[in-house]
């Protein structure tokens, strides 16, 4: 996870220049900025991920037996997010803000449904394009913040499939990707991680067995988004 955070921190540090140096060149080209940049903006996206995946560390324990899972559990269904974000540019080529995104109920292989609500702030470095180019702008985006976890995860053993009570605990949230604009219409392409413990939380009815230990999970989603920018 550091490795990643350090790694999106430094491409953050390598484009901010090449965007500020692009916006001080289009300054004195005619075709280069199609509008100007308002200051704020309200972005409304509906995110689509075609796949996701469920990465796990650690195991959760029995008097019997020792609960062991595939490190990767696979989402049995395309999953659906709806994201408000609203940002602020203290300097044309550079957006900060905050959002919240709702991911809707999943099903996921041997761990049941679930659904996250994430909060974060945001990083949107914008580079302006050549009018004959037809989109107007490109850009960044990186994220980090909060998920939490509506449902607790229903893990079931295997290979008996007793049900397991766990409680499940939210994590970090970030995100990293890139998007177009074009008539104030965005369209994106976002990788994202959510980080949560799943802890053992009672006995199995089944077996009347008490559980023990922990799951550390990462859940990790590729978005298409299509979404509307308000300027405010």
């Amino acid at each position: 996870m550091h490795k990643i955070i350090f790694s999106v921190i430094a491409a953050l540090m390598l484009v901010t220049p090449l965007f500020a140096q692009e916006i001080e060149e289009s300054s004195s080209t005619a075709s280069a900025a199609p509008a100007e940049i308002s200051k704020t903006e309200l972005v409304l996206k509906l995110e689509i991920a075609p796949s996701g995946q469920l990465d796990l560390k650690k195991a959760i324990t029995g008097l019997l037996y020792n609960i062991e899972y595939p490190s990767e559990q696979q989402a049995s269904e395309a999953g659906f997010n709806a994201t408000a974000e609203l940002y602020y540019y203290p300097v044309k080529f550079l957006g900060l803000g905050f959002g919240v995104k709702q991911q809707f109920d999943r099903k996921i292989e041997n761990f049941g449904e679930i659904a996250i609500t994430n909060f974060y702030v945001s990083v949107k470095p914008k580079l302006t394009l050549p009018a004959d180019w037809g989109i107007d702008y490109v850009y960044g985006l990186f994220q980090g913040g909060y998920g939490l976890f509506i449902h607790d995860y229903k893990l079931s053993s295997l290979p008996t499939y007793d049900l397991i009570p766990t409680k499940t605990e939210g994590g970090l949230y970030y995100a990293a990707g890139i998007g177009c604009e074009f008539n104030n219409f965005v369209f994106e392409l976002l990788f994202c991680v959510n980080e949560s413990t799943i802890k053992a939380n009672g006995i199995v009815e089944s077996t009347g067995e008490q559980t023990a230990g922990s799951l550390d999970a990462k859940y990790t989603t590729t978005n298409i988004n299509i979404g509307y920018k308000f300027n405010l």
